[in-house]
């Protein structure tokens, strides 16, 4: 403000009573958020459908026979994104017909240890879930590694699969199964709605763009299907969830 910006592409923690936005639209100022879905129709963003993109994640693991899924977070309080990528998971659950379970909230920069400590409680038990929907990659990537930490195989004993499609998750092995998201359009497409906002072309408009389910090697049939089901198939970009 200070400094008599024209304009302000970023992404907050939660796009619904943020005081930093409310500055913002006091001001005057025009902005887009990237990431974000505001609930307040009068906020500008460019996104994903989050909770319908876990959505159809889950319901890949749920048609590769998996039954006991859990979600594995990065803390609510920080991300607005994590939050409604639950709601998608709990939805898939419950239309399968499936307890959907509550979050597993951590903090996705914590170490390996960390991580490992959190998982272990959850597979004490006898019934151990055999999916991981976690909220994004790098949280993904850690916990992949905190099982195999564990002793266990990904995906052979368990199925993880991440979200947001970062390059790392292709150069690993195996490589991560994940929603992939068109990023740099998001950026390029946030600049076009800050200058649509500065000519006065259009209002504020919350756009959805697509994604793509994206199957890797960290995601397999269930351990009691395995030798009884063919290999889940890689998708077709032409058919698959947008």
């Amino acid at each position: 403000v200070a400094q008599s910006v024209a304009g302000l592409v970023l992404t907050v923690s939660n796009a619904t009573g943020n005081p930093t936005l409310d500055a913002l639209d006091e001001e005057g100022i025009p902005y887009v958020l990237v990431f974000n879905e505001p609930e307040d129709s009068g906020r500008a963003a460019v996104c994903v459908d989050n909770a319908a993109a876990t959505r159809a994640v889950t319901d890949t693991l749920i048609a590769a026979g998996h039954r006991r899924i859990l979600f594995v977070a990065g803390r609510f309080a920080t991300s607005d994104r994590s939050r409604r990528r639950y709601d998608g998971y709990a939805l898939a659950m419950v239309t399968a017909g499936l307890s959907a379970e509550p979050p597993v909230e951590l903090d996705y920069l914590a170490d390996l240890d960390t991580h490992r400590a959190t998982l272990e409680s959850l597979f004490a038990s006898g019934d151990r879930p055999t999916g991981l929907v976690c909220s994004n990659d790098l949280l993904a990537l850690s916990v992949a590694g905190a099982l195999r930490a564990m002793g266990m195989g990904v995906p052979q004993e368990v199925s993880v699969v991440g979200f947001d499609g970062i390059a790392l998750g292709h150069m690993v092995q195996p490589t991560l199964a994940t929603v992939e998201t068109p990023t740099r359009r998001m950026g390029e497409r946030a600049m076009e709605m800050i200058f649509e906002q500065l000519e006065g072309q259009a209002p504020p408009t919350v756009e959805r763009l697509p994604y793509v389910v994206r199957p890797g090697g960290t995601l397999a049939r269930a351990p009691a299907l395995t030798d009884a089901a063919p290999p889940i198939p890689e998708p077709d970009p032409a058919t698959s969830p947008k």
